[in-house]
């Protein structure tokens, strides 16, 4: 409860409400992914329609990855669920195929910012990596396991689903970590 006096001397009481901030996907982005996809779709068609075999093996590479991306952009553009929450007891993240799902703050060893071929991400390093991997599915675990191999986090958000700078989104979480009791070592 939080006294806040107003100007003619009296005072209230306020209930302090608890932090939370949810971050929808970007839907301008979306419907522009998810048209990408399509044309891929659709050249994949065209490939196994028009080419050889080698065309045609390619072209069935590129509408299952490209179908598998047009669904999932599609449903981030009709849906309305947040892609990343954040509250007081952590990061609930469902922004890719690759989502960590929940996070507790007390998991996290360090947040930063990456850049890997000319993309940028939020990175999160957890304090026991195995243990939360071995939670995930196998698939996803492999893919897991893959990022924290080339950049040493297992986890990343990607501007691509954010609707705000990934600098203020990350802000937000590093500001969010540190209040929970997380050790900054930047």
């Amino acid at each position: 409860m939080i006294e806040h006096k107003q100007s003619n001397g009296k005072t209230n009481n306020v209930q302090q409400q608890p932090f939370s901030y949810a971050e929808y996907p970007d839907k301008k982005r979306m419907a522009l992914f998810s048209l990408g996809s399509f044309a891929f779709v659709a050249i994949g068609i065209w490939m196994i329609l028009s080419g050889g075999w080698i065309e045609g093996i390619i072209g069935v590479i590129s509408i299952l990855f490209f179908g598998a991306a047009f669904v999932f952009f599609l449903a981030r553009l009709l849906g309305r669920k947040p892609s990343l929450f954040i509250n007081e007891e952590g990061i609930i993240d469902d922004s890719s195929y690759v989502s960590a799902g929940t996070i507790a703050w007390d998991e996290i060893e360090d947040i930063g910012i990456t850049e890997y071929s000319g993309q940028r991400w939020i990175s999160i390093k957890l304090r026991d990596p195995q243990a939360f991997l071995q939670k995930q599915p196998r698939f996803k675990r492999w893919l897991m396991n893959l990022n924290n191999t080339l950049v040493d986090a297992p986890i990343h958000i990607s501007q691509e689903m954010l609707s705000v700078p990934l600098g203020r989104f990350y802000e937000m979480m590093v500001d969010k970590w540190k209040r929970s009791g997380g050790i900054w070592k930047s």
